[in-house]
């Protein structure tokens, strides 16, 4: 039984030893005699936080039941699962006796199935998330291109200065088009140091205050795109405040009080 327990779940202790089926059998009030490596999350169980004691012991001395909850199950080959949970669904209807499948007093739930219903989560939570930044972005990128098109109307007569001196309207429309990226990308930065920042002490409190083992990673390549976007974006909206000011007459420019 414990064997049995160890090679599904792949896990021997560093030192010590696990209980015997002697202890099983003998409601032993015993725990796993040693120390587990660290395993973290493998099948909902968190290995690192947790004690295990002889099932016998938990139904006697701890549930008070007769019953098992839970029944982990491991199949030979990845081909046999299907065939697998058949035969369990009819070991269990016989012992529960049964007839009608539809009058199941228990469920099943595969590996495949776990994952299957996880990913279907955060498939969801992906296209959530990407459907709130697509529309940070373009609230953002309205408000660069409003705050550009003061900007080109408040410096009229540089414009026009700048023209009467040489200046093309490419010169014109490139020096706009990059005042938007750096914005922008400023912008930027100035949101990804925030939002590490905030994770960072975040960390700290699950870790020291409430005693949740939460590491803090800073991803440099998801801080890269960010940073690539925020300036992507700058770019887009830029383009027609930038047009505006390039097109403008330098005659006329001068002239704007």
């Amino acid at each position: 039984m414990t064997r049995l327990f160890s090679e599904i779940y792949n896990i021997y202790p560093e030192k010590g030893r696990i209980f015997s089926d002697d202890e099983v059998k003998s409601y032993a009030d015993v725990v796993i005699i040693g120390i587990l490596p660290k395993k973290g999350q493998s099948s909902f169980i968190n290995f690192d936080e947790v004690a295990f004691i002889p099932y016998t012991t938990g139904q006697q001395y701890v549930f008070g039941i007769k019953h098992f909850n839970r029944i982990v199950v491991e199949a030979d080959t990845e081909s046999a699962v299907a065939q697998t949970v058949e035969d369990v669904k009819v070991t269990l209807r016989n012992s529960h006796n049964i007839d009608n499948p539809d009058k199941d007093d228990f469920f099943i739930e595969t590996q495949a199935e776990a994952v299957q219903m996880v990913s279907t989560i955060t498939n969801v939570l992906t296209l959530f998330l990407a459907a709130v930044a697509a529309i940070s972005l373009l609230v953002g990128g309205i408000g660069i291109m409003n705050i550009m098109l003061v900007s080109v109307t408040e410096r009229t007569r540089e414009i026009g200065l700048r023209k009467a001196l040489g200046a093309t309207e490419k010169d014109i429309l490139v020096q706009f088009l990059l005042e938007s990226v750096i914005l922008t990308a400023v912008g930027g930065a100035i949101g990804i140091a925030l939002g590490a920042s905030l994770s960072f002490l975040i960390s700290i409190v699950l870790s020291n205050v409430l005693a949740v083992n939460w590491a803090f990673t800073f991803p440099v390549g998801a801080a890269a795109l960010g940073l690539g976007v925020a300036a992507f974006v700058g770019l887009v909206f830029g383009i027609y405040p930038a047009r505006q000011a390039s097109k403008k007459s330098p005659i006329e420019a001068l002239r704007y009080e």
